[in-house]
């Protein structure tokens, strides 16, 4: 029997129908998005429209679609999309029967860092179908397992890359790839790169799991080769690090502050010519620096972290992968700004209880002992508008 799969999507008020569908000898790839408030009678008669659309020579409507229950009776075609389809019902179009699977542990984006260096973390970003709950039990129950290609390939010039605005993708044969198996685990969205990984492609497969049931596999392959072991002598973190060795014991607390540099402001022509036009262009480039960022931050073992110029996508996208025993807590500066001020603390040892922020400029204004200050700055249109 094939599938029939049905995701719910209660935010949206709607669900999503798929299944494969064959006519002779022909297989379509089926999808509809319906209203969960929808009878069955009104969704099968959009299906039997949509079937007569992609097959010009199929005589169907809806009375040639059914949907059974576990003691294979008849679900009542008034029935509303939200109450009718049940784990293991069956789904008939004519003499194809579809085994109903609801809302199966199922990957949306799967993406590597697209610059990878030896010596350094390496972690692949992953959205999972579903709310914020059901997300976050698939993305701590699925396994991730993680390969290195037999081949060696030439580097991507990263300044190249920067020239271009845009990750130039190898020209190779994919199926033609060997791999081997370098790690895997539970939840193992992240490892740590070794030297010879160095010029090699890293694939990441993702098999989403809810602890019950097992989805269907993805997998993503890195856009180019991983880059050659940066020398850590040349690199002013490793003397650093060399203080920071362990966690501190509960008698201590290590605090860290760091400005990030955020990539708003670092990748713009104004940083690479006139504010920062002795560093090189891979270090402005923050698909290569945050892989620097993140391995001299977590290499603190600090127990609490505040980070200023942490864009949001940084922070939630790339930190809390690379860092999980962390609490985060962030606000940026302002609608027009996408960075702003981060903080991060240990959750074995601290328990959150509440915050409250702080906008400078809200405060610029509204603050009684700034009405002074405010009322100069309110005489300059240019200064009013930079401080609203």
């Amino acid at each position: 029997m094939s599938f029939c799969f049905i995701r719910t999507y209660e935010n949206h008020n709607c669900l999503q129908i798929e299944f494969k569908y064959t006519n002779n000898h022909i297989e379509i790839d089926f999808l509809s998005i319906r209203e969960l408030k929808e009878s069955l009678e009104a969704t099968f008669k959009r299906i039997a429209l949509n079937l007569r659309k992609r097959f010009e020579n199929l005589s169907i409507d809806e009375t040639d679609i059914n949907l059974l229950d576990k003691e294979n009776q008849i679900v009542s075609l008034e029935t509303k999309n939200i109450d009718a389809w049940k784990e293991s019902y069956t789904f008939r179009i004519k003499d194809q029967e579809f085994k109903v699977v609801l809302n199966l542990p199922s990957v949306k984006k799967l993406n590597l860092t697209k610059v990878l260096i030896a010596g350094m973390p390496a972690f692949v970003k992953c959205e999972f179908e579903g709310d914020e709950l059901t997300q976050k039990i698939i993305e701590d129950k699925s396994i991730f397992k993680w390969y290195l290609s037999n081949a060696v390939y030439e580097p991507v010039d990263l300044i190249e890359q920067e020239s271009d605005k845009k990750t130039k993708k190898l020209s190779i044969n994919m199926e033609t790839i060997t791999w081997s198996l370098i790690d895997q685990g539970v939840s193992k969205q992240m490892i740590y790169l070794n030297e010879s990984c160095e010029n090699r492609l890293i694939k990441v497969e993702c098999y989403p799991k809810d602890g019950q049931r097992e989805g269907i596999a993805v997998e993503t392959v890195s856009v180019s080769p991983v880059l050659k072991q940066i020398d850590k002598d040349k690199l002013p973190m490793t003397q650093r690090h060399m203080q920071t060795k362990n966690l501190l014991d509960s008698n201590s607390i290590r605090v860290v502050t760091y400005n990030v540099l955020a990539n708003c402001y670092s990748d713009t022509s104004l940083a690479k010519t006139d504010l920062y036009p002795y560093c090189p262009l891979e270090y402005l480039d923050f698909k290569y620096r945050k892989i620097l960022l993140i391995n001299e931050i977590k290499h603190y073992n600090a127990d609490i972290i505040f980070l200023q110029e942490c864009e949001t996508e940084f922070l939630e996208g790339d930190l809390r992968i690379a860092m999980p025993d962390y609490t985060s807590k962030s606000k940026v500066k302002g609608e027009r700004t996408k960075e702003g001020e981060a903080i991060l603390f240990r959750s074995d040892r601290f328990k959150f209880i509440e915050s409250f922020d702080i906008g400078l400029s809200q405060e610029l204004q509204i603050n009684p002992i700034f009405s002074r200050l405010w009322e100069n700055i309110s005489k300059d249109p240019e200064k009013k508008k930079i401080h609203s």
